[in-house]
């Protein structure tokens, strides 16, 4: 959304100071014209940026200007687990939003607090691997099912079509997940063993004491 975009353009330039449009562009992945009209909808908006031309030159924020963009909405605050996850939360459709949120948090750190977590990335990684397009577009599909407590449709390798509650994703060793309902109980689907996901057009009730973590220990494969 082009709303969420104008944030974070202001967010990076509050965090980092002065950022070319070819800077902007790769960080966004938008064309360069695009940056361009956001800048002119940002000035618009009451945030005062300035073009400076020339070599090393860019847009940056009116010295001295602050603003309280580092408010979290509740996107932002809700994706607050997939911080330092940033292929789950793509793979999630949430990478926009743990984008602006990690963002906002550096906003808050002081200039030591910022050196302490730039050491400690140089020094450890959380290497998650990259999902294929088949699985992410499957963990999106299951995830919006999820939210919206809809019963769905899928075809497991060597079986028919089965009907799901899904309850919740897991990510383990590299592999996704779904905790669901089936005929048979709570039960754990690699999703890389579906082959198709359909909406079934009926919906399901949450249960109110469900524990994923508690689910997932009971169901998980061995």
């Amino acid at each position: 959304m082009r709303a969420d975009r104008l944030l974070t353009i202001a967010l990076l330039l509050q965090r980092r100071g002065r950022l070319s449009v070819a800077q902007l562009a790769e960080r966004l992945e938008v064309s360069q014209r695009t940056i361009l009209r956001d800048m002119e909808a940002l000035g618009a908006a009451g945030i005062p940026v300035l073009s400076v031309r020339g070599p090393g030159g860019g847009f940056e924020l009116v010295p001295g200007f602050t603003a309280d963009l580092a408010a979290f909405t509740d996107e932002e605050s809700g994706v607050l687990p997939l911080l330092g996850q940033p292929r789950a939360a793509q793979a999630l459709g949430f990478e926009a939003a743990r984008a602006r949120l990690q963002l906002k948090l550096e906003l808050l750190l002081t200039a030591g607090g910022r050196r302490a977590a730039a050491e400690f990335s140089e020094r450890f990684l959380h290497d998650v691997p990259a999902t294929d397009f088949a699985t992410g577009e499957r963990v999106a599909f299951l995830r919006k099912s999820i939210w919206l407590q809809r019963v769905v449709l899928v075809r497991v390798e060597g079986n028919g079509a089965r009907e799901l509650e899904p309850f919740g994703l897991v990510l383990s060793a590299g592999e996704w997940f779904v905790v669901a309902r089936t005929e048979n109980g709570i039960d754990a689907l690699a999703i890389s063993s579906i082959t198709s996901v359909a909406n079934s057009g009926a919906r399901f009730e949450r249960p109110a004491d469900f524990d994923l973590k508690q689910e997932w220990h009971n169901v998980r494969p061995r």
